[in-house]
C-alpha cells in the first residue's frame, strides 16, 4: 500500500492530461525529470502493475519527446497551465470574480442547433465559452443578467507573430485593442480555458494558447453608439438601419474602438466602433464609455453617412 501510495504520489506530479481531439492522442507534460524519478522507483520493487504503469507513461513521454521543440513546447504549455491554475485559486480564495484563461479559438463544434437563436453566428457575436466553474460562479452570485465580462489581453502579439501563429495575413487597426467586453455562449470551456470568436484574437492580438484575463463587470446600459461601416455598399441596401438593427441582437455589449462584422445575404459587412454612449440603469446620465451593453437596451444607432471604402477612393482621387 505504501508503494502504491509513493508511486500515485510521483504520478501526479507527471499529470500527464490525455484527450482525444479529432482521433489524435494529445498529451501534455506537467514534469521534467520527474520520468526517470519513477522509472528508478519502479525498478526497485517487484510490483507488475507499477512496471506495466511506468512502461505507458514512457511510452507517452517518448511520443511527445520525439523532437525537443514539440518536448519544449508541451513543459511550457504545462507550467503554464499550472500558474493559470494557482493564480485562479488565490483569486477564488479572496473572492473577486477575476480568473487568467488560455485562449482558444471558437470552432463549428461550438455552434448552436439548428433552429436556435445564434445558429451560424458564431463569428458575428460577442459570445465565448467559459469554464464550467464561471458559470456556477454566476449562479452563487445571483448575478442579474445580462452576464458581460471584460476580456483583457496582457500580452499582445506583433502582426508577424500572429501572421505565424494563425497561418493567416490580417488588417490591423492603429489603435490596437487591449480588451474586449463579452457574454457567455456556454460554460463548456475546460477548467482555466475559453473559446473566443477570431475577430477578438485579431483585434486583441492574441494567438491560441495565450493568457487573458476575464473580469465580470457591470456594464452601463447604452444610450447611443456610432458605427462607421467599411463598405459603402451596406449603405446602398433597401434599408440598412433595420438590418443593423437585427444583426445587433447576435452582441450583448459595444467595445469602442473595435471592429464589429455581420452578414446579410452571404456578404460580410464591417463596422468601426467609434464611440460609445452608455447611461446607469434608472437613471438618464449619459456619458462616453469604453463599453456599453446593447443587450435588451433602447440604443439609437449614429450611422456614417459614407463607408470607410469610399472615403479612400474619394482621398485618393483628390488632387
Amino acid at each position: 500500500a505504501i508503494a502504491m501510495r509513493r508511486a500515485w504520489l510521483l504520478c501526479c506530479s507527471v499529470a500527464v492530461a490525455a484527450a482525444v481531439s479529432r482521433g489524435r492522442l494529445v498529451a501534455r507534460l506537467r514534469g521534467g525529470e520527474v520520468v526517470d524519478r519513477f522509472e528508478s522507483f519502479v525498478a526497485s520493487t517487484n510490483d507488475s502493475s507499477l512496471r506495466r504503469l511506468c512502461d505507458e507513461l514512457t511510452e507517452v513521454y517518448s511520443a511527445l519527446g520525439g523532437t525537443s521543440r514539440k518536448y519544449s513546447e508541451a513543459v511550457r504549455l504545462a507550467l503554464l497551465e499550472q500558474s493559470i491554475e494557482d493564480y485562479n485559486a488565490a483569486q477564488q480564495a479572496s473572492g473577486a470574480f477575476h480568473r487568467a484563461l488560455l485562449v482558444l479559438p471558437l470552432t463549428e463544434k461550438f455552434d448552436p442547433p439548428p433552429g436556435t437563436p445564434g445558429h451560424g453566428k458564431l463569428q458575428y457575436s460577442d459570445k465565448v465559452s467559459m469554464p464550467r466553474d464561471t458559470g456556477a460562479e454566476l449562479t452563487k452570485r445571483r448575478l442579474e443578467v445580462p452576464w458581460q465580462f471584460e476580456l483583457v489581453a496582457p500580452r499582445p502579439r506583433t502582426p508577424e507573430q500572429l501572421e505565424s501563429e494563425l497561418g493567416s495575413r490580417f488588417e490591423f487597426r492603429k489603435d490596437s485593442l487591449t480588451k474586449v467586453y463579452c457574454s457567455p455562449l456556454d460554460f463548456r470551456a475546460p477548467p482555466n480555458y475559453i473559446f473566443v470568436p477570431l475577430w477578438m484574437m485579431h483585434q486583441l492580438k492574441i494567438a491560441p494558447f495565450d493568457p487573458v484575463l476575464l473580469t465580470w463587470i457591470k456594464l452601463r446600459n447604452g444610450a447611443t453608439i456610432k458605427l462607421a461601416p467599411h463598405q459603402d455598399a451596406f449603405l446602398k441596401l433597401a434599408n440598412p438601419r433595420a438590418i443593423l438593427e437585427a444583426e445587433l441582437k447576435y452582441y450583448s455589449a459595444a467595445t469602442r474602438g473595435s471592429t464589429i462584422s455581420l452578414v446579410y445575404n452571404g456578404r460580410q459587412f464591417d463596422f468601426d466602433v467609434e464611440d460609445c454612449v452608455g447611461t446607469p440603469p434608472h437613471v438618464y446620465q449619459p456619458e462616453h464609455c469604453d463599453g456599453v451593453s446593447i443587450q435588451d437596451a433602447d440604443v439609437s444607432l449614429d450611422l456614417a453617412a459614407i463607408g470607410l471604402d469610399a472615403k479612400k477612393r474619394r482621398a485618393a482621387e483628390d488632387p
